[in-house]
Order: structure tokens, then sequence, then C-alpha cells
């Protein structure tokens, strides 16, 4: 009896102790990705740009191994642009025909480790010049070690979004 009490209170322990992620999207309707040219971007405040940075190159990494033509554009912490747009012109420059805007507008840090973020993303048609698919993904972590977690929820919970809403297709 004592055993069964000790395994059950551990996984209580465990359980409470697991990420939380909440996260919805809104489209009109899909715009199928593979074999077309995504530009990945990720804006953030400048003190968690490294995170936001990882995210972007991961998220690019991803769809790449989908089909999609994604080229991650990073920013530099104390980058200086005499161009009104870096990001726009990245996208001419790369042929872009969308652009995957990830915005992390509430980051938490704990003890040097990402511990909960917020996160907008938008998926613009530079050929209609809108907005054609939106999510947001909320995630917390009750025990923070690092930021490669927080880079890991980021990426899955985007893809998985964007591959339900028929975007991106499953890997096989």
């Amino acid at each position: 009896m004592k055993k069964l009490i000790t395994l059950l209170f551990a996984a209580l322990l465990l359980c409470s102790c697991a990420p939380a992620i909440q996260k919805m999207s809104n489209f009109d309707k899909a715009y199928p990705l593979k074999g077309k040219t995504v530009v990945v971007v990720s804006e953030s405040h400048k003190e968690v740009t490294d995170f936001a940075n990882s995210v972007t190159t991961s998220m690019a990494d991803t769809l790449n191994t989908h089909g999609v033509v994604a080229k991650a554009f990073v920013q530099e912490k104390s980058s200086l642009s005499l161009s009104e747009s870096p990001v726009a012109d990245f996208a001419k420059e790369q042929h872009a025909e969308f652009l995957l805007v990830q915005n992390f507008t509430k980051v938490n840090i704990y003890n040097a480790a990402l511990s909960s973020f917020e996160e907008e993303l938008v998926l613009f048609s530079v050929e209609e010049k809108k907005p054609v698919w939106k999510a947001s993904v909320t995630w917390e972590n009750p025990m923070p070690i690092g930021n490669g977690p927080g880079v890991t929820a980021a990426r899955q919970s985007a893809m998985e979004m964007l591959v339900a809403d028929g975007f991106v297709e499953a890997n096989k």
C-alpha cells in the first residue's frame, strides 16, 4: 500500500511540473506552403534576441523538412540598417511568397532560464499583401532549465497548427 501511495504521489508531482501550453489559430482558407518560399522572422525585446533567433532558425529548418523553402531572417542585437525595412528587403532578395512573423509579446526569465512566453504568429501573403493566418501560443514551464524547451515548444506549437490548418503537409 505504501508503494502505491508513493507511486501516486510521484505521478502527481511529475504532472504538476510539466509545461503548460495553450494555442489557437484563425484563418479563412489554407494556402499550401509546399514548394513556396517563406521568410521566417521573430520579433522580440532585445534582451531575448538570442532566444527569438533560435526559434527563427529552428522554425525555418523544420519547415524545410516539410517541403517548404524556408529562409530565416536573423536579427543582430545591435544591428543598424540604412534600410527602412530590412525584413522586406530580405524577403525581396529571397523572392519570398510568404512571410511568417513570430512576435514574442511577453517573455519571462527566471534564474537566467526561460520560464514562460506569449507568442503571436502571422503568416503574410506577399502577393496579396495581407495576413492569411494568425495564431497565438502561451507556454509556461514551472521548472525552467535554459532556453531549449522554450525554443522547442515555440517551434512544435507553430508546426502543429500549420499542419492541422492545412498550410503544411505532415511528414510521413
